[in-house]
Order: C-alpha cells, then structure tokens, then sequence
C-alpha cells in the first residue's frame, strides 16, 4: 500500500501522494499542513538513522523551501550528524550544491552550524563561528561574517560557484592570523614575516575541500581563483574597474 511506501520517506513534507486517476492526495502524516506552517518534520524517529544524508537534505529543504525544523526535529539531526561521515563524499558535495542553490543558503549552513551538522562536512567553516577576528574593522565573529557575505552575495547570483567561494573565503584566516603590539589581530603576512596572507591559504584549502567533495577540476580552479582575488582595493570608476580586471582576470577563463 501507498502508506506503507510513504512510512519510509524522511520528511512529512516528502510522504505525500496522489491518486492518478482520481486525484486524491494521500496525506497520512499531515506533510501539507507542514508545508504550509514552514515546518520540517520526519516521519519517524529513525529516519537520519536509516540515511546519513538525509541530515543534509534538511539543510536544503530550509535553503530550497524555507521549511524550518521544528525542536523534535533539530535533536534528531544532532542526534544522528555524526552519521554523515558514512556517505560518500560525492553525495555530500551535491546536496551541499542543492544547499547553495536555494534561496536561504546562509540560513541553512547556519543550521548546520547549530545542530553539528557542519562540522561533518564542512568542518573548516564550522571552527570560524566564535572565532574572534580582533579587528576593529570586524564587529562579528569570522562565522557571522561569512554568512552576511554568503547571504549578502547570494542576494546578487545564483552563481553556486560564487556563493562556494563566499562559503569559503576567509576559512583560511585562523591559520594565518597574528596580532601586533597592541592586540589587533591581523590576516596577512607582515613586514617580519608573521602570519601569512589568508586569501592565499584559503584558496589551497579550499582546493583540498572541494577535491573530496568530487567536483570537477574546472569548478574547483574558478572557485579557487575568486578566493585568491577577493582582497583587492575598492574602486568606484570604470579605470579602477578595468585595472581589476586586468590584474584578476575573468572569471570565465579562472
């Protein structure tokens, strides 16, 4: 029976059908009642124990269809996130892809963040939240300014390969970070050689991440690029404009 299949789904939102012919919805768990409060509920407790991944495939249905995970819920996934470890790498790095391509994808990483979920796969952006910049110039923490950049830049493109590169820009920061006599921390390499320049480390350490996800070469060298290139000094004229570019290159050809 239909309802037998449906006990299997993950999510009440998933463990919906309709009769072809008839056009009746079988609804047994109240999935459209879910939807329409914005809730993500599973279907049973053993449903992230039964797939590792599907800890992710929350995280997308917050980013694709801005269902929030209700408190019964959100334990679960902390419950089961060490689990994700046991899916493939490759599956890991589609459903983050599908997470960036929704329109909440900072509101979902951070969920990730909340409920451990993101130290599984991406435990690099997981450590900057709390990690205190000490800079005048950053008022949040290096994980809150990650996510109003990735919310910031995903508000401009739905280019995945940009708002990876927004994921990831400043993940190199606490490996290069020094402070100077007065306390202020600093992610560049300095005159005497402290520190190292953090758009440079988090260019390689984006490179390692995004080759144990799977993606291709070219996406990884684009994404690559863009990290390398997002220190540069602003411009507001059309000769700054074109001097960036020479100097960055397009992105296209990256």
């Amino acid at each position: 029976p239909v309802e037998k299949d449906l006990e299997r789904r993950d999510f009440t939102a998933n463990a919906i059908a309709v009769n072809a012919k008839t056009g009746k919805i079988v609804d047994p768990f109240d999935g459209l009642k879910d939807i329409e409060n914005g809730v993500l509920k599973t279907v049973h407790p053993n449903s992230f124990r039964d797939d590792s991944s599907r800890t992710m495939r929350a995280l997308t249905a917050l980013s694709k269809h801005g269902l929030q995970p209700d408190e019964e819920t959100k334990k679960q996934m902390r419950l089961h996130a060490p689990h994700l470890k046991k899916t493939p790498m490759e599956i890991v790095g589609q459903e983050l892809e599908k997470v960036l391509s929704g329109d909440y994808p900072a509101e979902a990483i951070r969920l990730g963040h909340e409920t451990g979920v993101l130290d599984h796969f991406l435990p690099e952006v997981h450590s900057t939240f709390g990690f205190d910049q000490k800079n005048p110039y950053h008022k949040h923490d290096l994980g809150t300014h990650t996510m109003n950049v990735l919310k910031n830049v995903s508000g401009l493109t739905g280019d995945t390969d940009v708002r990876m590169a927004a994921l990831l820009h400043d993940i190199g920061k606490p490996a290069s970070m020094w402070e100077d006599e007065n306390g202020v921390g600093h992610f560049y390499k300095g005159e005497q050689g402290q520190g190292a320049n953090h758009d440079e480390v988090g260019a390689e350490m984006a490179e390692g991440i995004l080759s144990k996800l799977r993606y291709p070469a070219n996406r990884i060298g684009r994404i690559k690029h863009i990290i390398n290139n997002h220190m540069f000094p602003s411009f507001n004229s059309s000769k700054g404009a074109r001097k960036f570019l020479n100097n960055a290159g397009s992105l296209e050809t990256a």
